[in-house]
């Protein structure tokens, strides 16, 4: 039975995500600062995008040691994992 290679890509979460350090990216809003201002509802930025660690989820904290670290340079797509596929189908 022959088989063909598979070859995924996905985009996984950097070091730099996984501390928390979301710099670089669009503001992320403090959920604990939340209020209403004159009839309208809002929210602070975290402070030069970090989330402090401690504010983590544990369960989440937690799900995000099985997710594997990036092995490419980029963001998008930043993960590859190459291994056997399906059998080839018979002629």
């Amino acid at each position: 039975m022959n088989r063909t290679a598979a070859v995924r890509t996905s985009a996984v979460p950097t070091p730099e995500m996984r501390s928390g350090d979301l710099r670089g990216f669009n503001p992320v809003y403090d959920p604990a600062s939340t209020r209403v201002l004159n009839g309208q509802v809002v929210r602070d930025p975290l402070p030069n995008n970090l989330i402090a660690t401690s504010r983590f989820d544990p369960a989440a904290a937690k799900v995000m040691t099985y997710y594997p670290l990036p092995n490419g340079p980029v963001l998008a797509r930043n993960y590859v994992l190459a291994g056997p596929g399906r059998p080839a189908p018979r002629p």
